[in-house]
């Protein structure tokens, strides 16, 4: 199997549900290392939403995510990176 077609497997028409949810903990990490006043946060602080606000909802979704995967009885080398990248965001917001 080239990467390409490992990446196809899991992409586009294939879409898992392992790739939304290491998405969602990804972008809750990254929302977590920003700075308070980074500009991303300018569009929606009218809405009273800050970086930590936004990661723990990114982690809520992810949980989410995580417990339907593990109730299909997942297990493959997504299911495993995505719960590293989930535990990095807990790690995170511990």
């Amino acid at each position: 199997m080239t990467y390409s077609d490992w990446a196809a497997s899991s992409t586009g028409n294939n879409l898992r549900w392992e790739v939304i949810g290491m998405i969602l903990a990804c972008v809750g990490l990254i929302a977590g290392n920003l700075s308070d006043w980074d500009s991303i946060f300018d569009d929606i602080r009218d809405d009273i939403v800050d970086r930590v606000t936004f990661s723990e909802r990114m982690r809520n979704a992810s949980e989410l995510v995580l417990c339907f995967c593990y109730e299909c009885e997942t297990l493959n080398d997504l299911y495993i990176c995505f719960i590293y990248e989930g535990l990095c965001l807990i790690e995170l917001l511990k």
